[in-house]
């Protein structure tokens, strides 16, 4: 320090001058450079600083406060554990968001118990913070995140055991599917899903009726976070995988259509060929959602034995369900579609036909050409114009195409490429607005 000026914090850290800069602390003229003498206390790492930094932790200054607490998870020695603790309660939020971080970057089981507490800090900043801490101390935070889960704070402990990975979460995980309420549940399942432990698929089958039935009872406020908790229970039973085939095919015979339709989707999401004759007679399940779902799934399994009860299938009362075998029909890209598919070209329903078109073009079959050009015109709506541009060239890049086929393509060209614009006006009269159309085209880009 200067005898006559300010102390030169670049001058001491270059020296490592840690007795400087501990009296730099101090000074009082310009809040920068205690602030900077901290911050430079933390880069040396030096562990004399560390009852002088945990002095500063009770600084009027915030901005000393906040870069103090930075300091000693810096240096990372657990003497700091106890004033960073005692910094949780700080009534700045930086100041305890720096302490929780400091905490976790020091990584001592004695600051699991002040963090836990944080969770339910009401500035989300420190609550993250806090549960990010508590991940990086790991194991010994465990426990106490066990019987937080049945607190307050619960989600927030529910987070932090899913990141942590430890077995010992597993069970109370699943009692904290069975009656936590959506958040919980939600966080439960997702964790659960990582874990991918056998012992949590009837659980999480359980969990997926019970939000189910609570989302249909409850108000606007509340219905979401049961929708959430709900698909979460879906999205862990797909992670878990192979331990959940039998019983989802199990759920197949649920008395509710919603419960099917999801056991349906994460069977096609798993993959596993043991579901492909259960979804196959799902085709003639009752409820047009199931249906649709079931031929989803097998699209997604991608097993030929479903080809030709989804051909038949395609005569389905319901367009979502046609369209969906259509979709199917063209992932599985079995040879035996095709007939039938360019026989639905004729369906009643327009978005079933341009459905229809478009899973012949993936197959790559040129009978689709024609149907695609009526797609392009002028009076459809242009994302169904821009789905058939898309799929005619797709087609004539394909390499599957005659020549008749590639040259009526091409003719299309600047109908394709040209931009779509819309001219929008305010009516004068009735408080509706009138659209001005003008077209010039589509707008993508046809490469040769």
């Amino acid at each position: 320090m200067g005898l006559f000026g300010p102390p030169n914090v670049e001058e001491m850290k270059a020296k490592r001058d840690v007795r400087g800069l501990i009296k730099a602390l101090g000074y009082e003229k310009d809040w920068r450079l205690p602030k900077a003498a901290a911050d430079a206390l933390g880069q040396i790492r030096d562990t004399r600083a560390i009852g002088p930094l945990s002095a500063a932790l009770k600084d009027r200054d915030s901005n000393l406060r906040v870069a103090a607490a930075g300091a000693l998870g810096a240096i990372g020695d657990a003497r700091a554990v106890e004033p960073l603790s005692a910094a949780l309660k700080d009534k700045e939020g930086r100041v305890r968001q720096s302490a929780a971080d400091a905490l976790g970057q020091i990584g001592d089981g004695g600051a699991v118990v002040p963090l836990i507490a944080a969770l339910g800090d009401g500035w989300v900043n420190v609550s993250v913070e806090a549960g990010a801490a508590l991940v990086k101390i790991g194991r010994p935070a465990v426990e106490p995140l066990v019987v937080a889960l049945r607190s307050r704070f619960g989600t927030s402990a529910a987070r932090a055991l899913e990141s942590i990975g430890d077995a010992r979460a597993v069970e109370p995980l699943i009692a904290a599917l069975k009656d936590g309420d959506g958040l919980l549940r939600q966080a439960a399942a997702r964790a659960l899903g990582k874990f991918g432990d056998g012992r949590a698929v009837e659980p999480l089958l359980a969990a997926f009726k019970d939000c189910e039935s609570k989302a249909r009872k409850a108000g606007p406020v509340d219905r979401l976070s049961w929708e959430w908790a709900r698909d979460a229970a879906a999205g862990a039973l797909a992670k878990i995988g192979l331990p959940a085939v039998e019983p989802l095919i199990a759920a197949l015979g649920d008395g509710d259509g919603a419960v099917r339709a999801a056991a349906v989707r994460v069977l096609g999401s798993i993959g596993d060929g043991r579901a492909v004759e259960p979804l196959i007679a799902a085709l003639g399940d009752g409820d047009g959602a199931v249906r649709a779902a079931a031929a989803r799934a097998l699209g997604s399994i991608g097993d030929g034995r479903a080809v030709e009860p989804l051909i038949a299938a395609l005569k389905s009362s319901e367009g979502t369900v046609r369209r969906a075998v259509a979709d199917t029909l063209a992932r599985i890209g079995d040879p035996r579609a095709a007939d039938p598919l360019v026989a639905a070209l004729q369906d009643r329903e327009p978005m079933t036909r341009h459905a229809v078109a478009g899973a012949l073009a993936r197959i790559g079959d040129g009978r689709a050409v024609e149907p695609l050009i009526a797609g392009l015109e002028t009076g459809k709506r242009l994302p169904e114009r821009k789905a058939a541009a898309t799929w005619l060239i797709n087609l004539y890049r394909s390499g599957r195409l005659n020549e008749a086929d590639k040259s009526r393509i091409l003719s299309q060209r600047d109908r394709i490429t040209a931009r779509h614009i819309d001219n929008e006006g305010l009516s004068c009269s009735g408080g509706h607005g009138d659209v001005t159309h003008t077209d010039e085209g589509i707008g993508i880009v046809f490469p040769v």
